[in-house]
């Protein structure tokens, strides 16, 4: 993991703002041209790319970058989320947590026997039927799946927070390449760290709840915690089973996202109180020469969380 320093951040952030930015963007999609050529030699054997991260990571966006890239180089690709696998919740059929309490956060809210014989089907050529969950009625859409069918040569890309975990990985072990992402850099100052990767998730998700889920910071912030167990259980121990692993830390993006999430910090009940070291978030945010989001290209990994991507998700 590599680390940045505040004083460099800010001083960049004042003397040439758009040089940054483009200077970041570029340097994330380096990364993805990397791995897109090693995904592309390997399609032939491997056609199964399962594309996990934690909350915030920009899972959705580097699939589609992917996609993109692989197609310039000749291969065919299909995307899925790993979210329409999710089983119609049913009261007493759900994972429970140690405290006798529904784990939402579990692999085991997804069907995974359907995605064992999806995984199997599609790497042997065969169509299924992707499902559809309808969130706003949690339960599995009507009418069917959707058709996909995966021809020669192409590859299918399954994105979601579980994708490595063996409980629905395996099936797909010897027919996957395996990638993980995440924010994974911190800003340090004098040499200590300053505002740690997981804040730099939980901004992104904070804007993007609010922006597109109409959730505000009081059910992201109360909802964090869990999140943060549910990664330690279920994401984190299989990262290094990933073949790439990949950092989409941008050294400018709390500049670029301070602002939204000061106002988001600053509308919060007085009577809430985020828990433990998140409350230092606010302080530390002001210490940020902030940047114009506007400087952000259209297809930038920040704007699956601020808004004005021309990809669709």
């Amino acid at each position: 993991m590599l680390s940045f320093d505040l004083n460099e951040i800010n001083h960049r952030a004042k003397t040439d703002p758009a040089g940054f930015v483009a200077e970041c963007e570029h340097d994330y999609n380096r990364k993805l041209a990397g791995a897109s050529a090693h995904l592309a030699e390997m399609a032939a054997d491997r056609p199964i790319v399962l594309l996990a991260g934690p909350s915030g990571s920009g899972k959705t966006t580097t699939a589609h970058v992917l996609s993109d890239m692989l197609n310039q180089r000749g291969v065919g690709t299909h995307m899925v989320s790993l979210d329409n696998y999710y089983k119609t919740i049913v009261a007493g059929q759900q994972p429970l947590d140690e405290n006798g309490e529904v784990d939402y956060e579990s692999p085991e809210c997804l069907d995974l026997p359907l995605l064992e014989e999806h995984f199997v089907a599609l790497a042997e050529g065969r169509e299924v039927g992707v499902p559809r969950f309808d969130f706003p009625r949690q339960c599995r859409a009507e009418g069917g799946g959707v058709p996909l069918k995966r021809n020669p040569g192409e590859v299918v890309i399954f994105e979601g927070i579980h994708a490595l975990n063996p409980m629905l990985s395996g099936a797909a072990s010897e027919a996957s390449m395996k990638i993980y992402i995440s924010a994974r850099s911190s800003v340090m100052d004098e040499r200590k760290e300053f505002f740690k990767n997981t804040w730099q998730r939980l901004l992104r998700r904070m804007i993007r709840d609010m922006q597109f889920r109409g959730a505000g910071a009081v059910f992201t912030l109360g909802l964090w915690p869990s999140v943060r167990r549910g990664e330690k259980r279920f994401i984190s121990p299989y990262k290094d089973s990933a073949s790439i692993i990949l950092d989409t830390s941008h050294p400018c993006e709390v500049s670029i996202l301070s602002a939204a999430a000061l106002a988001l910090w600053n509308d919060l009940p007085p009577n809430f109180e985020p828990q433990g070291v998140l409350s230092q978030i606010p302080g530390k945010l002001k210490r940020f020469v902030p940047i114009e989001e506007g400087l952000l290209s259209p297809r930038a990994l920040l704007r699956e969380f601020i808004g004005g991507s021309e990809i669709e998700y």
